[in-house]
């Protein structure tokens, strides 16, 4: 599992970037993949990829793609399990 402090940067990350959370966990993806996706330049995805790396959230698959950790996989899972929980309790009967 994440701890509390990557969490918090990933949340942050996910925050600047939203689309990243869509193919974050699709597998195996290049850095020019997803900078393409974010639309961002080399130097702005080499920043992210290295403080992916750093909280442990991706590891590196050859030499300039990247995949999530079983840990970031983990917790984009529990992340649709709590939206879909929400989306439950707001229905309201009438």
């Amino acid at each position: 599992m994440l701890e509390r402090k990557a969490i918090d940067q990933l949340e942050k990350l996910f925050y600047r970037f939203p689309d990243l959370k869509i193919f974050i966990g699709s597998g195996i993806i290049t850095l020019k993949a997803a900078r393409t996706i974010l639309g961002i330049d080399r130097y702005l995805m080499y920043d992210i990829y290295a403080e992916l790396l750093s909280i442990g959230a991706v590891k590196g698959s050859g030499a300039t793609a990247w995949r999530a950790t079983p840990a970031l996989l983990e917790y984009l899972k529990l992340g649709v399990v709590n939206m879909q929980i929400v989306e439950e309790s707001d229905v309201i009967e009438l």
